[in-house]
């Protein structure tokens, strides 16, 4: 098994495949920054300077991502995904719509007729089938929900962290005040989290408690909005980076994420992904 979990599918950069021509010098763009950051980023603004193909599922007018998020090591139950949500976006439109699916719903497992937790489905495909753990989870949302899933990613809650840091935080209105006394500490304890209503801004590690807190009169439900509401943030600051006024950002963000993510999207893909949703603000 491997040591991390995003290792049989992580993001790579200098994987993407440059067209051959190009209407400015990536290397030139690095100068500029005074960065020297290797092939990876070269490819990455090579990519971004050039048009990509189509998503899976544009021509139907409907592309599914699948979005997983769990606490990853070195947590209790690392694996467990305590975030489940799909990203259904309608190109001709702009509109995306954020599906929460409940973590705590009893499914049949895939193998044999008794229930499971969809919420350990990847965790028992990281056992069962390692070279595609994603594989149960997305049968069995496309079993419940009735859309064909083309694309997915995984991501320990580190990054959310670390995302959030990267962006100089993140601004959020929450609803209601979050008191929770319980919330996991190292080595199986517990701490005190907490935080007022209204409009807050928050830095990594805040971000990264509220989303995972479950101390709420509402329980999950609340944990799902919270979620979404941290999600379309980060999103919103990063619809408004500039690839070349902002390029150290995008760069932090990429080296951040490749430790932490594993997900089925090229580069090519993330870039006519960014292009789809830029414009999502306020749509659903």
């Amino acid at each position: 098994m491997p040591e991390h979990p995003f290792t049989t599918a992580a993001l790579r950069l200098d994987d993407a495949t440059s067209p051959p021509s190009l209407t400015a010098s990536p290397v030139q763009v690095l100068n500029l920054y005074g960065a020297s950051v290797g092939t990876a980023a070269a490819s990455a603004i090579n990519l971004a300077l050039n048009p990509v193909t189509s998503l899976i599922g544009e021509r139907d007018d409907r592309v599914n991502i699948l979005i997983l998020g769990m606490s990853g090591p070195p947590n209790p139950s690392p694996y467990l995904t305590d975030t489940l949500l799909v990203a259904s976006i309608q190109p001709s439109t702009g509109k995306m719509a954020l599906v929460s699916v409940p973590r705590d719903l009893l499914v049949e497992s895939p193998l044999g007729k008794y229930g499971i937790r969809i919420n350990s489905l990847y965790e028992l495909g990281r056992l069962r089938t390692p070279n595609q753990p994603e594989a149960y989870i997305i049968k069995k949302v496309e079993q419940l929900s009735g859309l064909a899933i083309s694309y997915w990613v995984a991501f320990d809650l580190s990054v959310v962290e670390k995302a959030v840091d990267t962006l100089n935080g993140i601004d959020v209105f929450v609803p209601e005040a979050v008191y929770d006394p319980k919330f996991p500490g190292p080595n199986y304890s517990y701490t005190t989290f907490s935080i007022p209503a209204g409009f807050q801004h928050l830095d990594g590690k805040t971000a990264a408690r509220y989303v995972r807190s479950r101390y709420s009169p509402n329980g999950d439900f609340d944990r799902v909005k919270r979620q979404r509401a941290v999600l379309e943030a980060v999103a919103q600051k990063v619809r408004d980076l500039n690839l070349f006024w902002n390029f150290s950002t995008f760069l932090g963000l990429y080296q951040n994420l490749q430790r932490h993510i594993a997900t089925n999207l090229t580069i090519a893909d993330g870039k006519r992904l960014y292009e789809l949703v830029k414009d999502v603000n306020g749509k659903r």
